[in-house]
């Protein structure tokens, strides 16, 4: 008798990660916990995580527990065409970068993959829309306190509430067939994802995390120092 085909949801999902810093590792490290996620990173090809990655895997060190062995299956590769198209590509790069490095991710794409930003600022969407097509191009924020402490090793330094990521479509209903599968890939291995309401949308929430990182950024410029010495 021939076997059941197996439902979408089922499949493993082909996942690009762009960044493996504090949010890319983090969140790229999470995700390589789940049997059901290919995760792929991409970085830059004179990043001293490169080697790091490909000799002893992601190591995640957090308050909610650390996390090693599991991530050793992530991969490693300097170009988009080296991944070829994926499901999902989450964009974890500082703002500044953004708008030369989302061209060179068009290899990543296939009908339907949905490109999720977490970037600081308003305009990830728009920069990534304009070069890999809007209708590929998700909102998405996250939260979460977490620094590279050495090549392969992510920090993570603050409370269950610091590993939240949220995300949505921007157009018509927020949590769609896509929206949903990434959510479901995350709360598999405890991490906080969150859709908003379509009433409210992801753009109120990332103008919300704005206003409010405005408020310390300001200070922190003129004070030439980060928050904690500031507060101290």
């Amino acid at each position: 008798r021939r076997a059941r085909p197996r439902a979408r949801d089922e499949l493993m999902l082909k996942i690009a990660v762009v960044g493996a810093g504090g949010t890319g590792g983090y969140f790229g490290g999470r995700l390589c916990q789940n049997a059901r996620c290919d995760v792929h990173f991409l970085l830059r090809p004179n990043s001293s995580n490169v080697a790091a990655i490909r000799a002893d895997g992601l190591r995640l060190l957090s308050v909610k527990g650390d996390h090693h062995e599991a991530a050793r299956k992530c991969q490693v590769a300097t170009s988009a065409a080296a991944i070829g198209p994926c499901d999902y590509v989450i964009v974890c790069v500082k703002t500044y970068d953004l708008e030369q490095l989302a061209p060179t991710l068009r290899p990543l794409l296939k009908e339907g993959t949905a490109v999720v930003p977490l970037l600081n600022g308003m305009d990830a969407h728009t920069v990534l829309g304009k070069a890999l097509g809007e209708e590929h191009v998700l909102g998405g924020l996250c939260l979460i306190i977490a620094f590279l402490e050495a090549p392969g090793v992510v920090r993570h330094t603050a409370g269950s509430d610091t590993q939240l990521i949220t995300f949505g479509e921007l157009r018509g209903k927020c949590e769609s067939a896509r929206v949903a599968r990434l959510k479901q890939a995350f709360l598999e291995v405890g991490v906080a994802a969150y859709v908003p309401s379509d009433d409210v949308g992801v753009l109120n929430h990332l103008w919300e995390k704005f206003v409010k990182i405005v408020g310390f950024s300001d200070v922190t410029a003129v004070c030439r120092s980060g928050m904690g010495h500031v507060l101290d």
